[in-house]
Protein backbone atom coordinates (compact mmCIF):
# COMPACT_ATOMS: atom_id res chain seq x y z
CA UNK A 1 0.00 0.00 0.00
CA UNK A 2 3.01 2.52 0.86
CA UNK A 3 4.60 1.60 -2.82
CA UNK A 4 1.29 1.89 -4.67
CA UNK A 5 0.94 5.38 -2.97
CA UNK A 6 4.51 6.27 -3.53
CA UNK A 7 4.13 5.41 -7.80
CA UNK A 8 0.54 7.21 -7.48
CA UNK A 9 2.60 10.41 -6.02
CA UNK A 10 5.25 9.84 -9.07
CA UNK A 11 7.78 8.40 -7.15
CA UNK A 12 10.09 5.58 -8.39
CA UNK A 13 9.77 2.02 -6.94
CA UNK A 14 11.23 -1.40 -7.63
CA UNK A 15 8.28 -2.77 -10.18
CA UNK A 16 9.95 -6.28 -9.47
CA UNK A 17 9.92 -6.13 -5.35
CA UNK A 18 6.16 -4.74 -5.24
CA UNK A 19 4.41 -7.50 -7.84
CA UNK A 20 6.54 -9.84 -6.00
CA UNK A 21 4.20 -8.39 -3.08
CA UNK A 22 1.05 -8.95 -4.34
CA UNK A 23 1.92 -12.07 -6.47
CA UNK A 24 2.58 -14.03 -2.81
CA UNK A 25 -1.14 -13.05 -2.00
CA UNK A 26 -2.22 -14.17 -4.82
CA UNK A 27 -0.66 -17.40 -4.49
CA UNK A 28 -1.77 -17.65 -0.60
CA UNK A 29 -5.14 -17.14 -1.74
CA UNK A 30 -5.04 -19.20 -4.59
CA UNK A 31 -3.91 -21.88 -2.31
CA UNK A 32 -6.61 -22.45 -0.21
CA UNK A 33 -9.68 -20.96 -2.31
CA UNK A 34 -12.22 -23.49 -1.95
CA UNK A 35 -11.74 -22.73 1.89
CA UNK A 36 -12.17 -18.52 1.61
CA UNK A 37 -14.88 -18.78 -0.58
CA UNK A 38 -16.69 -20.53 2.45
CA UNK A 39 -15.93 -18.24 4.59
CA UNK A 40 -12.75 -20.37 6.19
CA UNK A 41 -8.70 -20.46 5.71
CA UNK A 42 -7.49 -17.05 7.09
CA UNK A 43 -6.07 -16.91 10.20
CA UNK A 44 -6.17 -12.82 10.46
CA UNK A 45 -9.61 -13.10 9.21
CA UNK A 46 -11.91 -10.62 7.78
CA UNK A 47 -8.89 -8.19 8.27
CA UNK A 48 -6.86 -10.21 6.14
CA UNK A 49 -9.12 -10.45 3.59
CA UNK A 50 -9.50 -6.36 3.84
CA UNK A 51 -5.55 -5.67 3.73
CA UNK A 52 -5.05 -8.10 0.82
CA UNK A 53 -7.84 -6.80 -1.33
CA UNK A 54 -6.43 -3.10 -0.56
CA UNK A 55 -2.53 -3.95 -1.26
CA UNK A 56 -3.83 -6.00 -4.35
CA UNK A 57 -5.81 -2.76 -5.58
CA UNK A 58 -2.85 -0.85 -4.94
CA UNK A 59 -0.31 -2.72 -6.97
CA UNK A 60 -3.33 -2.24 -9.96
CA UNK A 61 -4.19 -6.01 -9.98
CA UNK A 62 -7.80 -6.16 -12.07
CA UNK A 63 -10.55 -8.07 -10.65
CA UNK A 64 -10.34 -11.75 -10.41
CA UNK A 65 -11.18 -15.40 -9.08
CA UNK A 66 -8.70 -14.22 -6.42
CA UNK A 67 -10.05 -10.96 -5.24
CA UNK A 68 -13.77 -12.77 -6.19
CA UNK A 69 -12.62 -15.41 -3.76
CA UNK A 70 -11.83 -12.79 -0.37
CA UNK A 71 -15.23 -10.64 -1.29
CA UNK A 72 -17.22 -14.26 -0.98
CA UNK A 73 -15.12 -14.34 2.05
CA UNK A 74 -16.05 -11.13 3.84
CA UNK A 75 -19.28 -11.59 2.72
CA UNK A 76 -19.90 -14.46 4.59
CA UNK A 77 -17.88 -13.41 7.40
CA UNK A 78 -20.11 -10.35 8.19
CA UNK A 79 -21.06 -10.52 12.16
CA UNK A 80 -25.10 -9.80 12.61
CA UNK A 81 -24.02 -6.96 14.90
CA UNK A 82 -22.87 -5.15 11.26
CA UNK A 83 -19.45 -5.61 11.85
CA UNK A 84 -16.38 -7.25 10.97
CA UNK A 85 -14.50 -9.35 13.72
CA UNK A 86 -10.59 -9.99 13.58
CA UNK A 87 -9.20 -13.30 13.26
CA UNK A 88 -7.46 -14.84 16.38
CA UNK A 89 -5.15 -14.94 18.61
CA UNK A 90 -4.89 -11.06 18.87
CA UNK A 91 -1.72 -9.25 17.99
CA UNK A 92 -1.80 -5.52 18.85
CA UNK A 93 -1.92 -2.88 17.70
CA UNK A 94 -1.59 -4.41 13.96
CA UNK A 95 -4.73 -7.19 14.79
CA UNK A 96 -6.44 -5.95 17.39
CA UNK A 97 -9.36 -3.81 16.19
CA UNK A 98 -12.82 -4.64 14.86
CA UNK A 99 -12.88 -1.23 13.53
CA UNK A 100 -10.14 -1.72 11.38
CA UNK A 101 -11.35 -5.26 10.44
CA UNK A 102 -14.77 -3.79 9.37
CA UNK A 103 -12.97 -0.68 7.49
CA UNK A 104 -10.88 -2.61 5.46
CA UNK A 105 -13.46 -5.01 4.83
CA UNK A 106 -16.10 -2.07 3.28
CA UNK A 107 -12.68 -0.58 1.85
CA UNK A 108 -12.08 -3.81 -0.05
CA UNK A 109 -15.79 -4.79 -0.92
CA UNK A 110 -15.83 -0.97 -2.61
CA UNK A 111 -12.55 -1.51 -4.28
CA UNK A 112 -13.41 -4.69 -6.31
CA UNK A 113 -17.07 -4.37 -7.09
CA UNK A 114 -17.86 -7.57 -8.81
CA UNK A 115 -21.34 -7.70 -10.48
CA UNK A 116 -22.33 -10.36 -8.84
CA UNK A 117 -22.51 -8.79 -5.55
CA UNK A 118 -23.51 -4.97 -6.22
CA UNK A 119 -26.78 -5.43 -4.37
CA UNK A 120 -25.53 -7.48 -1.52
CA UNK A 121 -22.48 -5.01 -0.95
CA UNK A 122 -24.71 -2.08 -0.79
CA UNK A 123 -26.71 -3.30 1.72
CA UNK A 124 -23.69 -4.50 3.89
CA UNK A 125 -21.59 -1.32 3.69
CA UNK A 126 -25.08 0.45 5.01
CA UNK A 127 -25.47 -1.89 7.82
CA UNK A 128 -21.64 -1.48 9.07
CA UNK A 129 -21.39 2.05 8.59
CA UNK A 130 -24.05 2.08 11.91
CA UNK A 131 -21.90 -0.15 13.80
CA UNK A 132 -18.75 2.00 13.19
CA UNK A 133 -20.87 4.92 14.39
CA UNK A 134 -22.42 3.79 17.39
CA UNK A 135 -19.70 1.00 18.59
CA UNK A 136 -17.49 1.79 21.36
CA UNK A 137 -13.93 2.71 20.13
CA UNK A 138 -10.65 1.58 22.87
CA UNK A 139 -7.82 2.25 21.60
CA UNK A 140 -6.36 5.13 18.70
CA UNK A 141 -6.14 2.17 16.57
CA UNK A 142 -9.75 1.95 16.81
CA UNK A 143 -10.48 5.66 16.31
CA UNK A 144 -8.59 5.63 13.08
CA UNK A 145 -10.14 2.87 11.32
CA UNK A 146 -13.48 4.84 12.63
CA UNK A 147 -12.53 8.20 10.37
CA UNK A 148 -11.48 5.88 7.28
CA UNK A 149 -14.54 3.69 7.68
CA UNK A 150 -16.93 5.98 7.92
CA UNK A 151 -15.17 8.08 4.83
CA UNK A 152 -15.09 4.90 2.63
CA UNK A 153 -18.41 4.16 3.48
CA UNK A 154 -19.40 7.57 2.31
CA UNK A 155 -21.22 8.10 6.05
CA UNK A 156 -22.99 10.83 7.58
CA UNK A 157 -20.63 14.31 7.26
CA UNK A 158 -21.46 15.05 11.07
CA UNK A 159 -19.39 11.71 12.61
CA UNK A 160 -16.97 12.03 9.62
CA UNK A 161 -15.83 15.19 11.28
CA UNK A 162 -16.36 13.78 14.97
CA UNK A 163 -14.36 11.51 14.47
CA UNK A 164 -11.78 13.55 13.08
CA UNK A 165 -11.82 16.16 15.92
CA UNK A 166 -10.66 13.00 17.98
CA UNK A 167 -8.19 12.19 16.24
CA UNK A 168 -7.10 15.43 16.65
CA UNK A 169 -7.39 16.33 20.15
CA UNK A 170 -5.27 13.43 20.87
CA UNK A 171 -1.96 14.70 19.60
CA UNK A 172 0.56 14.88 21.98
CA UNK A 173 3.13 18.16 22.86
CA UNK A 174 6.05 15.89 21.10
CA UNK A 175 3.59 16.05 17.95
CA UNK A 176 3.15 12.40 17.84
CA UNK A 177 0.32 10.18 18.53
CA UNK A 178 0.48 7.17 21.27
CA UNK A 179 -1.40 3.59 20.64
CA UNK A 180 -2.89 3.72 24.05
CA UNK A 181 -2.55 6.55 26.73
CA UNK A 182 -0.46 4.93 28.85
CA UNK A 183 2.47 4.66 26.09
CA UNK A 184 4.38 7.27 24.35
CA UNK A 185 4.45 8.52 21.03
CA UNK A 186 5.28 5.58 17.71
CA UNK A 187 5.89 5.89 14.14
CA UNK A 188 2.88 3.59 14.06
CA UNK A 189 0.31 5.80 15.87
CA UNK A 190 1.39 8.68 14.43
CA UNK A 191 1.81 7.63 10.71
CA UNK A 192 -1.33 6.30 10.63
CA UNK A 193 -3.10 8.83 12.32
CA UNK A 194 -1.72 11.78 9.65
CA UNK A 195 -2.96 9.56 6.60
CA UNK A 196 -6.12 8.82 8.02
CA UNK A 197 -6.66 13.01 8.87
CA UNK A 198 -5.41 13.86 4.91
CA UNK A 199 -7.08 11.11 3.12
CA UNK A 200 -9.95 10.78 5.05
CA UNK A 201 -10.47 13.51 6.84
CA UNK A 202 -9.37 16.26 5.25
CA UNK A 203 -6.42 17.65 6.95
CA UNK A 204 -4.06 19.83 4.40
CA UNK A 205 -0.48 18.80 4.74
CA UNK A 206 0.49 22.67 5.47
CA UNK A 207 -1.39 22.20 8.49
CA UNK A 208 0.10 23.15 11.75
CA UNK A 209 -1.30 19.66 13.32
CA UNK A 210 0.09 17.87 10.34
CA UNK A 211 3.17 19.87 9.97
CA UNK A 212 4.18 18.74 13.93
CA UNK A 213 3.21 15.16 13.05
CA UNK A 214 5.83 15.44 9.94
CA UNK A 215 8.74 16.97 12.69
CA UNK A 216 7.39 14.15 15.04
CA UNK A 217 8.61 11.41 12.44
CA UNK A 218 11.96 13.37 10.84
CA UNK A 219 12.84 13.07 14.35
CA UNK A 220 12.66 10.06 15.12
CA UNK A 221 13.69 8.72 11.99
CA UNK A 222 16.78 5.99 12.19
CA UNK A 223 19.84 5.84 10.47
CA UNK A 224 19.11 2.85 8.47
CA UNK A 225 15.37 4.90 7.09
CA UNK A 226 13.58 2.65 9.54
CA UNK A 227 11.77 3.64 12.70
CA UNK A 228 11.29 1.74 15.58
CA UNK A 229 8.12 0.75 17.49
CA UNK A 230 8.24 -1.38 20.52
CA UNK A 231 6.33 -4.86 20.57
CA UNK A 232 3.11 -5.03 22.42
CA UNK A 233 3.30 -8.80 22.26
CA UNK A 234 2.56 -10.47 25.07
CA UNK A 235 5.81 -11.09 27.57
CA UNK A 236 7.06 -14.88 27.92
CA UNK A 237 4.33 -16.28 25.59
CA UNK A 238 4.83 -14.24 22.36
CA UNK A 239 1.70 -15.35 19.47
CA UNK A 240 4.29 -16.41 16.99
CA UNK A 241 7.47 -17.52 17.13
CA UNK A 242 10.45 -15.59 16.74
CA UNK A 243 12.11 -15.76 13.25
CA UNK A 244 14.67 -13.08 11.42
CA UNK A 245 12.99 -11.03 8.76
CA UNK A 246 15.97 -8.70 7.97
CA UNK A 247 14.07 -6.25 9.02
CA UNK A 248 15.89 -4.35 12.17
CA UNK A 249 14.57 -3.99 15.46
CA UNK A 250 14.64 -7.48 16.21
CA UNK A 251 12.35 -8.74 18.47
CA UNK A 252 10.07 -5.79 17.70
CA UNK A 253 10.49 -6.10 13.93
CA UNK A 254 7.24 -6.67 12.31
CA UNK A 255 5.42 -3.91 13.88
CA UNK A 256 8.13 -1.71 13.05
CA UNK A 257 7.60 -2.33 9.69
CA UNK A 258 4.33 -1.81 9.50
CA UNK A 259 5.05 1.20 11.62
CA UNK A 260 7.86 2.57 8.99
CA UNK A 261 5.14 1.81 6.06
CA UNK A 262 2.60 4.24 7.78
CA UNK A 263 5.23 6.70 8.59
CA UNK A 264 6.27 6.60 5.18
CA UNK A 265 3.14 7.26 3.65
CA UNK A 266 2.37 10.38 6.02
CA UNK A 267 5.75 11.64 4.15
CA UNK A 268 5.15 10.89 1.31
CA UNK A 269 2.19 12.68 1.27
CA UNK A 270 3.71 16.13 2.88
CA UNK A 271 6.32 15.64 0.23
CA UNK A 272 4.46 15.52 -2.93
CA UNK A 273 1.38 17.80 -1.61
CA UNK A 274 0.39 20.14 -5.11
Amino acid sequence: MTVGLARERGLEVDEHWASEQSRFTVRHVRGQKNLIEQGAGLIGGPLEAGYALAALHADERPADETTKALVMYLLRTHSWDGSWRIGLPHRPPLEDSDFAATALAIHGLQLYDHDDFRDVVGNRVKYATTWLAEAETRTLDDEVFRLMGLKWAGGNKRLISAAEKALIAKQRDDGGWAQLDERESDAFATGQTLVALHQEGGVAVDDEVYQRGVSFLLQTQRGNGSWFVESRDYPGRPVNRYFESGFPHKNSQFISYAGTCWATSALIMAATAN
